[in-house]
């Protein structure tokens, strides 16, 4: 419905994307418009305009239900930039883009430090995780939950 109002063939050419794409120009190494790296683009502003709402919403990284699917999103926006050369932290930059969305949805306005602290915070324990070698059993997990409980408790 958008792109037809806005007269565009692509609702990745509205308005709603436009930000997060100019946002993931300007933190990667390529062109957003590059017909190479035009999926990989798309998928990293879609996904950082739904992890900016789920977060705001409420929802933090997790393992169960709607928790774990903003934890995949994360990943897969992550999976993508790294297909196509970031080599730096770059989710909460573009997500920060969609602050202009908070003239309708106040609160990624009110909750916009929180959100972009949660997105961080999830890059470095997924990077923890993933990069984690020679520690006893149940210490990555001990660090994740403390990560986890003062995200929730900063929250409230």
């Amino acid at each position: 419905m958008v792109a037809i109002l806005q007269g565009v063939d692509s609702n990745y050419k509205t308005d709603l994307f436009i930000p997060s794409c100019a946002g993931a120009r300007d933190v990667g190494p390529h062109d957003c418009a590059s017909e190479e790296n035009l999926i990989a683009y798309r998928v990293i502003a879609d996904h950082s305009r739904a992890v900016t709402f789920l977060i705001g919403d409420g929802v933090l990284p997790g393992n169960v239900g709607r928790s774990y699917v903003l934890r995949m999103i994360l990943r897969r926006a992550a999976r993508f930039g790294r297909k196509i050369g970031f080599s730096k932290p770059f989710l909460a930059d573009v997500a920060d883009r969609h602050r202009d969305d908070g003239q309708h949805f106040t609160e990624l306005v009110t909750r916009r430090d929180y959100i972009l602290r949660v997105i961080t915070e999830e890059r470095n324990a997924s990077t923890a995780r993933s990069t984690w070698t020679g520690a006893p059993d149940g210490v990555l997990a001990a660090q994740v939950d403390q990560i986890v409980r003062a995200l929730r408790r900063s929250a409230l």
